[in-house]
């Protein structure tokens, strides 16, 4: 039986000292290779987002060796106009836990046009 992992976000300039408000924060799912957008929050002016769930496996499958399915993988993309977009892939949402999207974004130079423009960071999966 699937539970609810969430993910929670913190989003600031590229040296930490300020929060962005007002960047969008999409989570999709791959589920049998349909993506399915598990959900999209903007920033508040903490640069903080409401948390959101995603179904992931049952927790008791972590606690036996050799069970691979004990995380769901997501993809979360950042955007934020004058900013570069960051995509990060095969994010792990453990059910029952928080997983924590804590992302610099940094500013495109003055006439610079930013869309198009994106970072793209893929995290390989534990082996657990």
């Amino acid at each position: 039986m699937a539970q609810n992992g969430y993910i929670a976000a913190r989003i600031y300039t590229s040296r930490g000292s300020l929060p962005i408000e007002g960047a969008v924060i999409t989570v999709v799912e791959n589920i049998g290779g349909t993506k399915t957008i598990a959900g999209k929050r903007v920033t508040d002016r903490n640069g903080q987002i409401p948390l959101i769930a995603v179904s992931a496996p049952n927790e008791n499958l972590s606690q036996t060796p050799g069970n691979d399915d004990v995380f769901t993988l997501v993809d979360v993309r950042v955007d934020k106009p004058l900013f570069y977009t960051v995509l990060i892939k095969n994010v792990q949402v453990f059910a029952g836990q928080t997983t924590v999207i804590d992302t610099p974004l940094i500013p495109a130079a003055e006439n610079e046009l930013y869309t198009n423009m994106a970072e793209e960071f893929v995290q390989t999966p534990q082996n657990l």
